[in-house]
């Protein structure tokens, strides 16, 4: 899952890949965007979770450009994992002062039977870029921030921590990997 932009819009969109190993090379043959919320300024950020029935979701941005806040979304993938099923769901919107108006980069895991919402806000090229929490009743929701805010911030050696993606090594053991400058 990767953003492009459209050329009829001009809007950011999110398009699918597909290829025989996961070194690829990757081929879209697909006619037009997966998703890309056009009203809402178009859509960014995708993330794909998997959840511990099988089913499968993809969680994005929508830019909430000229509209509603920025919003990170949530909708469950048919099994092939090449369309969307069902219904958006919003999870969260920029409503924190810590954000400055954005919400961004999501990605979910799985822990102990709790759902948990790690995404990115503010501003990425500045040192207010931080990644903050929220717990999720499920895939689609709803989800709570945490009252904390923010678990990643700038820092003596690091600075604008975000775009954070959860994973389990091959051990189980539970990882995030980020970017900072």
């Amino acid at each position: 899952y990767y953003t492009v932009r459209e050329a009829s819009s001009g809007r950011q969109c999110i398009s699918r890949g597909v290829a025989s190993r996961p070194a690829g090379p990757f081929r879209d043959d697909s006619s037009g965007p997966l998703i890309c919320q056009r009203e809402l300024g178009g859509s960014i950020a995708p993330s794909p979770f998997v959840d511990a029935d099988g089913r499968a979701y993809l969680l994005w941005k929508a830019e909430g450009s000229g509209g509603p806040a920025q919003t990170i979304w949530s909708q469950e993938l048919t099994p092939d994992g090449l369309a969307l099923a069902g219904t958006a769901h919003p999870l969260i919107s920029a409503d924190r002062s810590f954000e400055r108006g954005t919400v961004e980069a999501p990605s979910m895991v799985r822990e102990g039977g709790a759902y948990h919402l790690v995404y990115a806000a503010a501003d990425w090229n500045s040192r207010s870029y931080a990644t903050a929490v929220a717990s999720c009743a499920g895939p689609a929701g709803p989800c709570t921030k945490s009252a904390s805010g923010k678990v990643l911030a700038s820092g003596a050696r690091l600075a604008g921590p975000g775009g954070v993606e959860v994973f389990r090594d091959r051990d189980g053991a539970l990882w995030a990997a980020f970017h900072a400058f």
